[in-house]
């Protein structure tokens, strides 16, 4: 069975190598979306490489989730003044 918990405190205990290639991944795959949009490649190439920028970004947003738990990171807060 799948524990959340065990998954948390690897994201955690491995912060250094999953930054290390999720980031220079993310921003290569969503660097290549870009180009393959602009050069004209066919929509089927420019989807596929967004779902891959998609995945990379969607497993960051887990990465970061599982420090914020901890209240290591913490999302802004805004203040209305009014």
């Amino acid at each position: 069975m799948l524990d959340i918990h065990h998954l948390a405190e690897f994201s955690r205990h491995n912060c250094i190598g999953i930054c290390a290639f999720l980031i220079p991944a993310n921003l290569l795959a969503t660097l290549l979306t870009i180009i393959l949009a602009v050069i004209g490649r066919p929509n089927f190439q420019v989807f596929l490489a967004a779902i891959v920028a998609s995945i990379f970004a969607a497993f960051m947003m887990l990465h970061v989730h599982s420090w914020s738990i901890v209240g290591v990171v913490m999302s802004p807060l805004i203040f209305c003044q009014g």
